[in-house]
């Protein structure tokens, strides 16, 4: 499973999540019904579709860890990710937070994905440099990297992007950083993650975990890198355009 096939499947059931999102009731005839321990669960279309949509964060997470070993330039891929994450704001803000009136809003407490992945790839840019000059060191974590963690944490949080509760958006790409070549601890690390700061559907995102697992570690092909880039702002406004027409 190359990078390419990885991004599909991210972007197929992103756009599964956000379909849902958009036109699945939340409140419908509960199709079965999960019991564990001080927790139950309705099991609805809803709830089907939003836990398929789990998937794609940690992939998109994971592909940002492995541009970042493989790219020629962080620089131009960080602001790439910038520039992305301003032109998706308004298709954002439109698709979930401006329906069911056509208004285009600008909500400036939460953010779209593109600014967690920016802050993630920010982060990792940073502790990189850090490693890299103090590579005299035994220990694989200083108390710079560490504040370089916290602070890439809390600035997620203050943005209020996508993913920022706990932090756990520039977490799993710290981890999945940390943990690269090496596939064992880059699963043990993602099923902590998940596990630790992850609940309810949210939880589904462990789903994600073969997909990671069989990365063979290849790109596959480049014909339709920036495709992807685009493919997130024009669904959101294709998606609630049809929405509203429906409507």
């Amino acid at each position: 499973m190359n990078s390419f096939t990885l991004k599909l499947i991210a972007c197929i059931t992103m756009l599964i999540d956000h379909f849902t999102a958009i036109f699945v009731p939340r409140h419908t005839t509960p199709l079965f019904q999960i019991a564990l321990p001080n927790y139950e669960l309705d099991v609805t279309w809803y709830v089907v579709g939003r836990a398929i949509g789990r998937i794609a964060f940690p992939i998109f997470a994971f592909l940002i860890v492995e541009g970042f070993f493989h790219t020629r330039n962080r620089m131009k891929y960080l602001l790439r990710l910038l520039l992305f994450a301003v032109i998706s704001e308004i298709p954002y803000d439109y698709a979930f937070w401006g329906f069911p009136n056509t208004n285009l809003k600008l909500l400036f407490y939460k953010q779209n994905i593109f600014f967690t992945l920016a802050i993630g790839l920010l982060t990792i840019m940073i502790y990189d440099r850090i490693k890299t000059r103090m590579s005299g060191k035994t220990s694989w974590m200083t108390l710079p990297g560490v504040l370089t963690i916290v602070g890439g944490s809390v600035l997620l949080f203050l943005v209020q992007a996508d993913y920022y509760e706990f932090g756990y958006g520039v977490l799993l790409i710290v981890g999945f950083y940390l943990a690269y070549g090496n596939r064992k601890l880059r699963m043990l690390l993602f099923i902590i993650l998940v596990g630790f700061f992850r609940g309810g559907v949210e939880f589904m995102a462990i789903l994600a975990a073969p997909f990671l697992y069989y990365y063979n570690g290849k790109p596959g092909t480049k014909r339709f890198q920036y495709a992807f880039y685009f493919f997130y702002p024009l669904h959101l406004v294709i998606l609630q355009g049809i929405y509203q027409f429906l409507n």
